[in-house]
């Protein structure tokens, strides 16, 4: 079973619990929540625990959790379901990192070569550019990242090789690390590391995180359907 979609319309939010089994799609149920920008995220939080608690309950386990970057949903969801794998729809983390990329100000970096990224992920030598990264390059930061979001050590290499979680997970950081020491973009792997992959925040995005299946579903589109 995978959920869910929420969308926030003149001051409510509106959750919809959507359950996909066996291929097929149908809603569980509705949660509306009135949000005047007073409803902090601790108090929404506890709000979507209760109403998960209901399915939970019922002996509702789901395999995936498919949402948005919405840590009040991820954390309800933890609390819930522990074992459940949180899925990150792949549509709203291309939103979220190309609208980062395209706001490509010149930036100070403060990349500390003494601290524990900066002694894990030296820049030697390396003067941070002009630019947070190259315009030119934005396809290939994603081409990366999606390349990083679909390996799983079920599903083999272009050499017919099946990798382990760790040594993906491995690789996957130092690939993306030297394509930014290559090209000079220290502001760059700051932000990716940060928001995306260091293990905490990769194991909401990439699919490997669940090593003994994968989800039919990538995206939460199916809800936004509905």
């Amino acid at each position: 079973m995978d959920a869910t979609y929420n969308t926030n319309n003149m001051g409510f939010e509106l959750y919809v619990l959507h359950a996909e089994v066996n291929g097929t799609g149908f809603p569980l149920s509705y949660l509306f929540l009135e949000n005047n920008g007073k409803c902090k995220e601790g108090i929404r939080t506890g709000i979507l625990q209760m109403f998960l608690t209901v399915f939970w309950d019922q002996g509702i386990q789901p395999l995936f959790f498919l949402t948005d970057k919405d840590f009040a949903q991820i954390n309800a969801v933890q609390f819930t379901w522990p074992y459940t794998k949180i899925q990150l729809c792949k549509w709203h983390v291309k939103r979220a990192i190309t609208t980062r990329l395209s706001s490509n100000k010149a930036t100070r970096s403060n990349f500390n070569p003494l601290s524990e990224i900066g002694k894990r992920f030296p820049f030697n030598g390396v003067q941070q550019g002009s630019q947070f990264y190259l315009k030119e390059l934005r396809e290939q930061v994603w081409t990366i990242i999606e390349k990083h979001l679909h390996q799983h050590p079920l599903i083999p290499t272009n050499k017919g090789e099946f990798l382990n979680k760790s040594d993906i997970y491995e690789a996957s950081v130092q690939e993306m690390y030297t394509f930014c020491y290559t090209n000079s973009l220290i502001s760059l792997w700051l932000y990716l590391w940060t928001e995306w992959y260091n293990e905490s925040k990769w194991s909401l995005w990439a699919c490997l995180p669940c090593e003994n299946m994968v989800s039919v579903l990538k995206t939460t589109m199916f809800v936004e359907g509905h």
